[in-house]
């Protein structure tokens, strides 16, 4: 595995859309390291907890 893609993650992704500039995708074992994230104009911190 080369350096470009040892940081591909395998896990599923969350994408949030809707009336954003621009959609985001997160790395799902990412958000489970945090006890909560805050992501303006989104508050994930209710739902980080669910992940």
């Amino acid at each position: 595995m080369d350096e470009s893609t040892a940081n591909v993650s395998t896990e599923p992704l969350l994408t949030i859309g809707g009336q954003v500039e621009r959609p985001l995708r997160l790395d799902i074992a990412a958000l489970r390291e945090f006890e909560s994230v805050s992501l303006p104009p989104f508050d994930l911190g209710a739902c980080a907890a669910e992940i």
